[in-house]
């Protein structure tokens, strides 16, 4: 069960990273290559919001990962 837990919390961990970089730096080259979006082609402010959006949202499902597998091993 601990093996599990642990895995679980790498996996949130894995997408967590990911995220903070479509939040913190949306028109970067990694998310322009994540996203195959070409290098010359211009985004628009629509397209960083929802870049930040989706990096908001991997944010919570990777803190939902690591607290729940935290709190099964430690409380349950």
């Amino acid at each position: 069960m601990l093996v599990i837990a642990l895995f679980i919390i790498l996996l949130g961990i894995i997408v967590t990273v990911p995220a903070f970089l479509f939040l913190l730096k949306p028109d970067s080259d990694w998310v322009r290559w994540i996203k195959k979006i070409p290098e010359d082609a211009t985004l628009d402010d629509t397209d960083i919001l929802g870049f930040r959006i989706i990096g908001l949202l991997n944010i919570g499902v990777g803190a939902a990962l690591i607290v729940g597998s935290i709190l099964k091993i430690f409380v349950w």
